[in-house]
């Protein structure tokens, strides 16, 4: 089985970390120009989430796969569409690795399990761009560095963070413990290594 990485968010606050990682890994982030949608849930009771990818290099998902293969990419970011492209992407052999990215922690929480639930990937993660909720919310286990890129479940230290990696876990999916943790990090390492982790890009205010 093949590893596919989709970059899901809403904004580029935590996208353009995720990016990084995925690409620091030496993943092909390929390009999907999607319907232009003022705002994304009045985009969805729209319908757009049914538009055909008339822009994003095919007119169906399974064109627009084809041609990502074609260009050897194997990675993708996207903001609408990813309902129709998680069930494709695993019809076609891959294990998709789902990275959840956002400024808003209560939606990566959110996106995350309802993501899990829908789709079932082969893993998920998150990345987040806002320090000083996560701080205030977890009585000081993180710095108060301002955008401070917070990644899970790819984190390394979880000796020292255990209290907090399990509570993020746990909300993503109720059945993870932090020994199913260790063991998600030793398999995927393959795809965000620890040191690309370690040395993640701290985001500026702008978030960019």
């Amino acid at each position: 089985m093949k590893p596919f990485v989709v970059l899901c968010g809403p904004g580029r606050s935590g996208t353009s970390l995720g990016m990084q990682l995925v690409q620091g890994c030496g993943f092909n982030v390929g390009k999907c120009n999607e319907p232009n949608i003022p705002h994304r849930w009045e985009g969805l009771r729209a319908g757009y989430n049914e538009h055909p990818l008339s822009n994003a290099q095919g007119a169906t998902i399974d064109e627009a796969i084809d041609k990502l293969e074609a260009q050897r990419c194997n990675a993708i970011k996207l903001i609408h569409l990813y309902a129709q492209w998680i069930p494709r992407l695993k019809a076609r052999g891959y294990d998709v690795h789902i990275v959840v990215t956002s400024r808003d922690i209560e939606e990566i929480w959110t996106s995350g399990r309802q993501l899990y639930t829908d789709w079932q990937p082969e893993a998920i993660s998150a990345i987040c761009g806002q320090a000083e909720r996560i701080t205030r919310e977890t009585r000081g286990y993180l710095s108060d560095e301002k955008y401070k890129a917070y990644e899970l479940p790819f984190q390394k230290v979880v000796d020292r963070d255990k209290e907090l990696l399990q509570g993020f876990v746990k909300f993503l999916r109720p059945d993870w413990t932090i020994d199913y943790l260790q063991q998600t990090v030793e398999q995927l390492e393959n795809i965000i290594r620890p040191d690309i982790v370690k040395h993640a890009k701290v985001l500026n205010d702008s978030g960019e």
